[in-house]
This record gives C-alpha cells, sequence and structure tokens, in this order.
C-alpha cells in the first residue's frame, strides 16, 4: 500500500504560516496598502453559493467577511460580501497585490458583475 501509479505517496509538510502586521486603518488617511482594488476577469455561478469572480489583485489586501463594492464604467453598480477566497485551489483567509484569486461573493447574481468590473473596498 501507499503507492499510487508507480509512485510512492508522501505527505507534504506544511510550515508555519505567514503573519502580516498591517496598520490600523481609520476612515481618514487610509493607507495604500489598506485599499482593495481587483479587476475580474473572469464570472462564475456557483448554485446554492453565489458568484466566483477571479482575477489578479491589483492594490491592497482583501480578507474574508470583508464588503466590496463593484464598480462599471466609473459607477457602484453594487455591494457584496466576500465569504471565500481561494488561490491555486486552496482556500485563504486573505490575499494581498499580486496574487491571481477567486472571490466568492454572498447574494449577488451572475448579470450583476462582469467581466472588466472593479472591485473596491468599502469602507
Amino acid at each position: 500500500m501507499g503507492r499510487f501509479f508507480g509512485r510512492r505517496r508522501r505527505d507534504r509538510k506544511v510550515g508555519p504560516q505567514r503573519v502580516v502586521d498591517q496598520p490600523l486603518v481609520t476612515g481618514i488617511g487610509l493607507s495604500a496598502a489598506a485599499e482593495f482594488r481587483m479587476i475580474a476577469q473572469d464570472v462564475f455561478r456557483i448554485t446554492g453559493r453565489g458568484v466566483l469572480v477571479s482575477g489578479k489583485i491589483e492594490a491592497g489586501i482583501v480578507a474574508a467577511g470583508s464588503s466590496v463594492a463593484i464598480e462599471r464604467d466609473g459607477r457602484q453598480v453594487g455591494t457584496s460580501e466576500v465569504i471565500g477566497i481561494e488561490r491555486f485551489r486552496k482556500v485563504v483567509m486573505e490575499a494581498e497585490a499580486g496574487e491571481e484569486v477567486g472571490l466568492l461573493l454572498r447574494e449577488l447574481r451572475r448579470e450583476h458583475v462582469a467581466a472588466g468590473d472593479v472591485l473596491r473596498s468599502t469602507w
């Protein structure tokens, strides 16, 4: 036992998780690191869960449970809550600038988000 297609199965060892210190964000003078911005590259509907928006985070940090605004042509067309974040087939609690992610948005229909829309953090 322990073999799968002729190869020995090895358990992966997971290292310690990275802890990122973020400055306390107040209503005035938000730091550039705190302002989340992502352009939707693709949109999928997951029955019973919500809408999955994939793309690359351009700026800031997004965490599960945070609220995002959806903008199209410079106008806000809706808001939603991020209920899940997936990065390279792994569920994570937060993602930062430069990462390709999929955001699962609550109570939203596929028609409300389209490729090219901008997702921003709401305060």
